[in-house]
């Protein structure tokens, strides 16, 4: 799954978009899922206060620089995302037929760093929801069942009593798609019994009583 993050210059949304996504997939270990920014008219240089404001948090655009919007950038695959920036519907329209989402962002053009903060935060939750969501669709956290049982189970027995819907965050997952991994878990145990074990990583005792916990839990 691929996403393109585009407004008109690619000197400010887009680009901390695209920054936000690129270090969310790469601490996720996502390699299925990707994405770029582009502009429909891009600027030589990319916004120096949006620079400073990714700095503060860690990330460096400062080597970055816009880029123009090409045919080579969409698939069929490709999810396009506006900055609500007013980008001529018809240059996007010519690369796709796919429906387009706009953000509706402000412009951090000419805004002191205090309000280029406030959407830099706001894009840096929308990028988080955006990913959960591209997660939950593709299934990219398709680990085998015993890897996920023994993850949930971890989770389920230790001291913080954490409950599904901090157990599915914990797992970069939404509380849906954790209780579709726990169906899935709760069948492979009646079907195979507590008798067989992930060998790699469980003992038979161990895996009774992994599938004794998701027996247990309501779904």
């Amino acid at each position: 799954m691929k996403f393109l993050f585009v407004c008109v210059h690619n000197a400010g949304r887009s680009q901390m978009a695209e920054a936000f996504f690129n270090n969310e997939i790469k601490k996720r270990n996502l390699e299925n899922i990707s994405c770029m920014s582009a502009g429909t008219a891009p600027t030589k240089n990319i916004n120096p206060v949006a620079v400073d404001a990714m700095k503060e948090i860690g990330i460096d655009l400062s080597k970055s620089s816009p880029k123009i919007l090409t045919y080579d950038m969409i698939d069929s695959e490709t999810k396009i995302i506006t900055m609500g920036c007013n980008v001529d519907p018809e240059k996007i329209n010519k690369l796709t037929d796919e429906n387009v989402k706009d953000w509706e962002l402000p412009n951090p053009a000419g805004l002191e760093i205090s309000e280029v903060r406030k959407i830099r935060d706001d894009i840096k939750k929308r990028v988080e929801k955006l990913i959960k969501k591209a997660i939950d669709k593709s299934h990219l956290y398709e680990e085998s069942v015993d890897d996920f049982a023994l993850k949930y189970a971890k989770l389920k027995n230790s001291p913080r009593r954490l409950s599904n819907d901090q157990i599915a965050e914990s797992m970069y997952m939404s509380t849906r798609t954790l209780q579709r991994r726990l169906k899935d878990a709760k069948l492979k145990g009646s079907m195979i019994g507590k008798s067989t074990a992930s060998r790699k990583t469980m003992s038979d005792a161990k895996w009774g009583k992994v599938v004794d916990l998701i027996d247990s839990c309501d779904i």
